[in-house]
């Protein structure tokens, strides 16, 4: 029987011959060995220590623990190798016999069209590794300590140079805070607004579904508001008096692919003047417009209002988990007596090598790479659906990782997903976002980790679907 083998050998001060009540030394080792195998305290592939050195260890003779280990191999708990170490045997076999489990079956899909995923093949891996050898040849020791939570000092000051730089975000370093991601600093600010009173939280519809999570776990209540062509409709939110903060993404609605126009980023600031309120405003995938540089943040009108979100998720990858809230004064504090206690920040280092990526120009020759690459898996997408779906009505302005895709009357949304993953098609409808006003029905479709075949092939089994279910 082949097993995986450790390169460790096992400890065996723990295996008690003492207290066996067998009455020979040998069956007293043989039955703490094998309870020890069965317990999975000596797992799979472990070597035991040899005959000599464990005969040493329990002031036996040798031949105690050859005859022990001698029998554990005929029974099948060990396996001995000629001129190598007597290794644990797998007992899978040997389980005791369970209620069966009844596995729910798992679809297996050959093309992902998930919005909102970046293509992780491109994770700039060289600059990334020079980034960290230049931090830890050069960072001060302290800065691997216990850190403050809301970030290290060196981080803070490059997101500064690079949102006001790139977005036009208005900021101070010590109004930064390093966050784990977009949702932990969504998190940290609903929390932070539940200690101060705020009992609602208003949310564009469609929308982002885990805010419903997000704002319940922090004890607020979710009003959503709809979208259109021009964004948020902020008329709506005016008719909430009870509501005093909004969440937005202003330059790159998810999932409709609006962007606020000039007028509701104007009637949006005013009305949080008016009723003293907050803006958080999520930049989510801002970073990628193709048809015209990306445009300015809506906390630059109203840095005293708006508290902005971003992170490395669409940038970089999921994975680095890292990200930034820029806070306005009052806010500030807030935040940070809502982290105390039971947040301690995220990684020092990569917070560092994250500011050295942006130090020396390498975030932003990746972020042009990245912009490259997705424009053209956009302009695929819309030739395959030219091509296949061409009554199919697109969304949207040219930016950010998805397109969303109006359907026809006569064509059931959850139907034609459905026959879609049968199909090995993984894509989701707009219902998927909808937090209750929106009766619109599309299909949201991601083409940034796709290939150009996949984009392909993708939207044509979409068309066949749909023609199947006219």
């Amino acid at each position: 029987m082949a097993i995986r083998r450790s390169k460790f050998t096992a400890d065996l001060a723990l295996v008690d011959i003492d207290q066996r009540p067998e009455r020979t030394l040998t069956s007293r080792l043989e039955g703490s060995l094998r309870d020890a195998i069965r317990s999975r305290r000596l797992r799979e592939g472990v070597a035991l220590p040899s005959s000599r050195h464990l005969a040493s260890e329990l002031g036996c003779s040798r031949w105690v623990v050859v005859q022990a280990y001698e029998q554990l191999i005929a029974e099948g708990y060990l396996q001995a190798t000629q001129g190598g170490a007597t290794r644990v045997c797998g007992l899978s076999w040997r389980a005791a016999p369970q209620d069966p489990v009844i596995e729910q079956p798992v679809t297996r899909y050959r093309i992902d069209l998930t919005a909102g995923q970046p293509d992780i093949s491109a994770f700039p891996a060289s600059a990334w590794a020079r980034a960290t050898q230049t931090v830890l040849a050069s960072t001060e020791w302290d800065n691997l300590h216990y850190i403050d939570p809301s970030g290290i000092e060196a981080f803070k000051i490059s997101v500064c140079e690079l949102l006001g730089r790139t977005r036009g975000v208005v900021a101070e370093p010590d109004h930064v805070h390093a966050t784990a991601g977009a949702t932990h600093a969504i998190g940290l600010v609903c929390r932070a607004a539940a200690r101060a009173g705020h009992t609602k939280l208003a949310v564009e519809d469609p929308g982002w579904p885990p805010l419903r999570d997000f704002a319940s776990a922090a004890g607020l209540e979710l009003v959503p508001i709809p979208v259109d062509e021009d964004g948020i409709k902020v008329e709506v939110l005016e008719r909430h008096p009870d509501v005093r903060m909004v969440l937005v993404t202003p330059a790159h609605q998810f999932p409709t692919g609006v962007v606020l126009s000039a007028e509701r980023r104007q009637a949006l600031v005013h009305w949080a003047e008016a009723v003293g309120g907050l803006v958080l405003e999520d930049a989510y995938d801002a970073e990628f417009r193709y048809d015209k540089r990306p445009v300015g943040c809506l906390q630059g009108m109203a840095p005293a209002r708006v508290a902005f979100v971003g992170s490395s998720t669409k940038l970089l990858a999921p994975g680095v988990r890292l990200g930034w809230l820029v806070l306005p004064g009052r806010w500030n504090r807030l935040v940070v007596e809502a982290r105390e206690g039971i947040d301690l920040g995220v990684s020092a280092l990569v917070q560092l090598i994250f500011a050295e990526l942006v130090d020396n120009g390498q975030l932003e020759r990746h972020l042009n790479r990245s912009r490259r690459l997705y424009r053209a898996r956009r302009a695929r997408m819309l030739e395959a659906l030219d091509r296949y779906l061409p009554a199919l009505e697109t969304a949207g302005i040219a930016a950010g990782l998805h397109l969303l895709v109006r359907l026809p009357e006569g064509i059931d949304e959850n139907r034609l997903v459905s026959e879609a993953g049968r199909r090995g098609v993984k894509v989701y409808g707009l219902g998927r976002y909808d937090h209750g006003t929106s009766e619109r029905r599309g299909l949201v479709l991601g083409y940034a980790r796709a290939t150009a075949t996949s984009i392909e092939d993708g939207v044509r089994i979409l068309a066949e679907c749909c023609a199947g279910l006219e």
